[in-house]
């Protein structure tokens, strides 16, 4: 984990699992399924990853889907997500991924302003996790009238 996350984005403030041996060491602090902060979005990832790991097994050897890992997370990190409205992969890095063919296309005497690119994706990514927060509160209010009108009152 040190070498593939914590190197690129610092030490995270918080872990969520789903209770895999590679996470329930002593560090880790269990949380019960019944808390508010349950896993739920842990488990939601999962099998959204399995959904589009099968995908790409169709007609494969089905023990080998560690080796679709990485397509598949960069399918997910570059999908447009309901709750903000971006993909995870541009509200970290303030730009979406590069594709091979996006390569490809850029002509190879295009003449590169560093700072101008800087600048252009600061506005970008500021206007971005903006955006994904107002998108984020108006997700919340809709679950939050969508739980409300499930509940009813015990007298």
């Amino acid at each position: 984990m040190i070498n593939r996350w914590a190197t690129i984005f610092g030490f995270p403030e918080r872990i969520q699992s789903d209770q895999g041996k590679e996470f329930t060491a002593k560090i880790c602090e269990a949380s019960t399924a019944y808390h508010p902060q349950s896993q739920g979005q842990v488990e939601k990832f999962n099998q959204t990853m399995a959904d589009i790991i099968s995908k790409h097994l169709i007609g494969k050897i089905q023990s080998h889907w560690e080796n679709y890992l990485g397509i598949a997370q960069l399918e997910y990190n570059s999908s447009i997500h309901s709750t903000t409205n971006e993909t995870p992969y541009f509200l970290v890095f303030g730009q979406e991924p590069r594709i091979s063919l996006d390569s490809a296309l850029l002509a190879n005497d295009q003449e590169f302003n560093i700072e101008q690119w800087r600048n252009t994706n600061i506005r970008a990514m500021k206007e971005g996790l903006k955006l994904a927060k107002e998108n984020i509160v108006k997700s919340q209010q809709i679950s939050e009238r969508k739980y409300n009108a499930r509940m009813r009152l015990i007298e």
